[in-house]
């Protein structure tokens, strides 16, 4: 057993923004939580589909830190991924705080 070691996970986050008024949802990718080094060379902007979708796949630290923004950066959800997985999140962007909500499957 190695201790004091990160080791990259698969991740998917994925959902449905109901009202996106934006096309666009951005990822922004927080630092290694033991090295403090941020992450470089990862796709920042992700389409939402003609079905108020998007699809997000991410190969980072475990118990890293992710900010979604959409809405035009007026909306911001902050997760820590902890598990290998996908993080599902339904909300709707006329509503946000009420209408937020998750789903974690550690199964992919």
């Amino acid at each position: 057993m190695t201790f004091g070691c990160s080791q990259k996970q698969n991740y998917i986050v994925k959902g449905t923004i109901l009202n996106p008024n934006d096309s666009i949802i951005s990822i922004s990718i927080g630092a290694d939580l033991l090295t403090g080094q941020y992450p470089s060379n990862y796709k920042t902007e992700y389409e939402i589909d003609e079905n108020a979708s998007f699809r997000i796949p991410l190969i980072v630290e475990s118990q890293n830190k992710i900010s979604l923004f959409y809405n035009k950066f007026r909306e911001r959800i902050d997760l820590i991924l902890l598990e290998k997985g996908e993080v599902i999140i339904s909300v709707d962007g006329n509503n946000h705080v009420e209408t937020l909500k998750f789903a974690v499957s550690t199964a992919i």
